[in-house]
């Protein structure tokens, strides 16, 4: 799976592998609006590795990959780019793949799950 590796800093892999992390699924966009989801999390981000999974965008490359970003709150962003054509039940296999990677990739474990 193609990563954008240069947006996240390497905090993420090394450094921050030892605090808890909070993994929030939301149906919203980070930027989409500030609001209490984005005020908790941004207060959650100064003693937790906060990561917020965003919907999937749709793209026209063939593969999937993720881009990922730091937040000024210090909130890992991660949003899942899909190629077009996906039938739902591909686009939910192909995003499960990415998110195994990411929990790899950022050596997670026993997370903390808030579905947004």
């Amino acid at each position: 799976m193609n990563h954008d590796a240069a947006p996240y800093g390497a905090q993420y892999r090394n450094n921050e592998s030892s605090r808890t992390t909070l993994l929030c699924f939301s149906h919203l966009r980070w930027d989409f609006v500030f609001q209490r989801p984005q005020h908790l999390l941004s207060r959650a981000a100064q003693t937790m590795r906060v990561i917020y999974w965003e919907e999937p965008v749709w793209s026209d490359s063939a593969s999937p990959s993720l881009k990922m970003r730091d937040s000024a709150e210090g909130v890992l962003v991660v949003q899942p780019y899909l190629p077009h054509g996906l039938n739902p039940a591909a686009a939910l296999v192909v995003q499960r793949s990415l998110l195994d990677d990411l929990i790899r990739d950022l050596s997670i474990t026993d997370p903390v799950l808030w579905y947004y």
